[in-house]
């Protein structure tokens, strides 16, 4: 799947995932979720290394089950850190268009912080 050490925060992750579901934490777990997603959207195939389709009675359609599926890329843990990082600046750049004082301000704060404790140094 990924390298030991991606593989290892990428299930630190998930566990920490879980932990904020069972507690209620909304805005952590829903951070979390973003960062999974992030993560997974990484590990995507881009679409020029798809399989050619087939013609057929269904235009850009191919043929037999799973014809369409791709392995995922292999992610370092510096890819992962990356999509991380990537979501936190993310959250910084929303974060200059919102009211300091304001809710979204604080939920945005509170998301930025959950980010960087998968980040070395923060």
């Amino acid at each position: 799947m990924r390298d030991h050490a991606a593989a290892t925060l990428v299930e630190r992750i998930r566990q920490d995932q879980r932990a904020a579901m069972k507690q209620g934490y909304r805005v952590e777990l829903s951070e979390l979720r973003t960062i999974l997603a992030r993560i997974a959207n990484a590990e995507a195939v881009p679409v020029s290394e798809t399989i050619n389709s087939t013609s057929g009675p269904i235009a850009g359609a191919t043929a037999g089950v799973g014809s369409t599926e791709m392995p995922r890329r292999e992610l370092s843990l510096a890819d992962v850190r990356d999509a991380i990082a990537e979501e936190i600046d993310e959250i910084d750049r929303a974060l200059t268009g919102v009211d300091p004082a304001s809710r979204h301000a604080g939920e945005l704060a509170e998301k930025r912080e959950v980010a960087r404790r998968y980040l070395p140094g923060d």
